[in-house]
């Protein structure tokens, strides 16, 4: 009696330590052109196609033109409801961004952390309007810059 005790008393005492980790799948990742990236060494390192970049991105163009500091898309938006995002235009400023979208300027620089404190924008550069989205379908602020 005394040895099944003995055998049952680690059962009894063990503890069992589970960790729940979420899956989140973010989309509308952005890429911010480097030094030296082409749209192939971009895609390549992103598990990507050329044409995928082209189309997500209208604005590098047949020729695939990626100036350096442009925001590149390698992700499409979630849905139209999360992920939204805004291509620079002429003309177009965070002020005038912010007053079209009825954001902030604080938002729209929270949204797009490769933005500088003076929130100067190109055109071209894609920004997002609205946080990316979970596979949950909720919004999280969470986004993917790389």
């Amino acid at each position: 009696m005394i040895i099944f005790i003995l055998l049952l008393l680690p059962l009894l005492f063990s503890v069992v330590f589970v960790w729940i980790i979420p899956t989140v799948s973010i989309c509308g990742k952005l890429y911010v052109v480097k030094n030296g990236d082409s749209c192939w060494s971009i895609g390549k390192a992103n598990s990507i196609t050329v044409q995928q970049i082209q189309a997500l991105n209208p604005q590098v163009g047949s020729n695939c033109s990626v100036p350096i500091g442009q925001s590149l898309l390698l992700q499409p938006p979630c849905t139209p409801q999360c992920g939204a995002v805004y291509t620079v235009k002429e003309g177009d400023s965070c002020w005038t961004i912010s007053q079209n979208n009825s954001l902030t300027i604080a938002q729209i620089q929270a949204l797009n952390p490769q933005l500088t404190s003076n929130c100067t924008v190109f055109i071209g550069q894609i920004l997002f309007l609205q946080p990316a989205c979970n596979s949950g379908g909720s919004t999280s602020t969470a986004m993917t810059t790389i």
